[in-house]
């Protein structure tokens, strides 16, 4: 490290001491200042949103409770359900007017835990 040091323009100020250092210039130089989107990437997120648009209409087209159930299950596990809130609110409020009476042991855990998870109302004797 080199230093420098500044004269005093007048008598009555301090000397002022400034570090500098020299940097080595870094391996990948301005890759990422310069980089633009390749086609490759373009066409996954285009692969991407037709996913996305499969899956709502999975939403919009099952109207089994238990498919619905699984389905945002599935999403939550994946952690990709931050981009079907609206979908699975919706579907959530379907699932808690639903009669869960004559569920068995998993639908009526996954019944439970998902409408617990999102702040619904299930009272723990059901």
């Amino acid at each position: 490290m080199e230093k420098q040091s500044t004269t005093p323009v007048t008598s009555n100020e301090d000397i002022v001491i400034r570090k500098t250092s020299k940097y080595h210039p870094s391996i990948w130089g301005d890759y990422f200042i310069h980089h633009t989107t390749s086609p490759a990437l373009t066409e996954v997120w285009i692969r991407a949103e037709e996913l996305k648009e499969q899956i709502k209409n999975l939403f919009r087209e099952t109207s089994d409770i238990l498919q619905i159930m699984n389905l945002i299950d599935a999403i939550q596990l994946l952690g990709l359900d931050y981009h079907f809130e609206k979908e699975i609110d919706a579907a959530l409020s379907l699932i808690s007017k639903h009669d869960a009476k004559n569920y068995e042991l998993y639908e009526t855990s996954l019944h439970f835990r998902l409408l617990r998870q999102h702040s619904f109302y299930v009272p723990a004797g059901s």
